[in-house]
């Protein structure tokens, strides 16, 4: 495949190309490895979009495989064995090691992760009581791999371009949701996020009252 270099409509390239600083600046924070060749500019912004979205492709892609599921199970499992946990802003943070051991680990996970695995057996022993074992895998498989495309299109909404930190106000926002919205990606009032960690105690039917 031939690779043609970054072009602009013509008197910009001659102006960036002039100007060696700038034309380095630009290669290092906006080109980044792209290869953009057209001869207007809304030909050139148009390409510089679709290119730019090629981390958030690979991201999808890795949710839609379950690679990211796999990853969030891991987490979760960390968490409720008490060997780390989530700060507001996302961060991860370890426990102490004095918090740490084999003994802490085993209770904690009995107390967390107990009633969730014999619930499960006990579905998945009904279903195949049924004669209808196969279906039990539907959600699993879902959980690894739909929900992960659906969960980061929705924290895009919640979290995206916004400073961050461990500041509520500053981290997070409530969005709208229409009725597609709310059958995808808000269920349960989850578009009224920021209310939810304000309160995370209010159930999710008493969020729109907040």
């Amino acid at each position: 495949m031939k690779i043609t270099p970054t072009t602009l409509p013509r008197r910009i390239g001659r102006w960036v190309q002039s100007r060696k600083r700038f034309e380095a600046w630009y290669g290092r924070n906006l080109d980044k490895g792209r290869r953009i060749r057209t001869d207007s500019i809304r030909g050139f912004l148009m390409l510089w979009t679709v290119s730019s979205l090629r981390p958030m492709r690979r991201r999808l892609l890795r949710d839609a495989l379950g690679l990211t599921g796999l990853k969030r199970v891991l987490g979760l499992f960390l968490m409720d064995i008490g060997a780390m946990h989530y700060t507001v802003s996302g961060d991860v943070r370890w426990r102490p090691r004095a918090q740490r051991g084999l003994t802490v680990y085993l209770r904690n996970g009995l107390r967390n992760l107990g009633p969730m695995v014999l619930s499960q057996l006990a579905l998945f022993a009904l279903l195949w009581a049924c004669g209808a074992a196969w279906v039990y895998w539907a959600w699993p498989l879902a959980y690894l791999t739909s929900f992960s495309v659906f969960l980061r299109i929705r924290a895009l909404a919640e979290h995206a371009c916004l400073p961050g930190g461990s500041e509520i106000f500053a981290n997070t926002r409530t969005t709208r949701a229409g009725w597609l919205a709310r059958c995808c990606v808000a269920p349960l009032n989850v578009n009224f996020h920021q209310e939810h960690h304000l309160m995370a105690s209010v159930p999710y039917h008493r969020l729109v009252n907040y």
